[in-house]
């Protein structure tokens, strides 16, 4: 795509998102790397860390069209239920 589309504002809060994503899914392959080591409980907290700011961020990040897509999607399939009853 064309960088000079591109808000420059946004790109830096759009690869913070990335680089959350990456380290929810880095720490959760060290959590099953490191099994029952005593680095467990600290990895633990740091993963879970990790996907609670994931979640918090994901309303305001590009991300959050995958559960505006799934609401619409169920929204129609019940709309169309409603009118084949009819």
């Amino acid at each position: 795509s064309d960088r000079h589309l591109a808000d420059k504002s946004v790109w830096s809060g759009e690869v913070g998102f990335i680089l959350l994503l990456g380290l929810v899914a880095f720490t959760g392959l060290l959590l099953y790397w490191l099994g029952q080591s005593s680095w467990m409980p600290s990895m633990l907290a740091l993963h879970l860390g990790a996907v609670l700011s994931f979640f918090i961020l994901t309303p305001y990040s590009k991300m959050a069209h995958g559960f505006y897509r799934l609401v619409a999607l169920i929204k129609e399939a019940q709309d169309l239920r409603r009118t084949s009853k009819k």
